[in-house]
């Protein structure tokens, strides 16, 4: 399962990875607007699982540095982990667990 993971991790690094090149090229001067607005959840992780996304939110949030793109936390890359594990998860990863 750990193997299947970091796949998974990789491949939400990917999608971030193109959608901030998207956002890098249509940048606006300024704010991109407040997330307060939005609903929020609060969310308990694994020691391990909570070292991976902070671990992977920093190894983007500096190559987006590198390429001129600000990513943040909780506009850019909590969406998009999110979408990507609704997208690739089975009924079955959490019954079974």
């Amino acid at each position: 399962m750990g193997e299947e993971l970091d796949e998974r991790a990789e491949r939400i690094g990917q999608r971030l990875n193109q959608d901030s090149e998207a956002q890098a090229k249509s940048k606006t001067k300024g704010k991109r607007g407040s997330v307060k607005g939005r609903p929020s959840i609060t969310m308990y992780l694994p020691e391990d699982l909570h070292k991976k996304l902070k671990t992977k939110f920093l190894e983007l949030q500096l190559e987006g540095n590198k390429e001129g793109f600000e990513l943040e936390k909780n506009r850019d890359f909590y969406p998009k982990v999110i979408e990507a594990g609704l997208e690739n998860i089975e009924d079955e990863d959490i019954l079974e667990s």
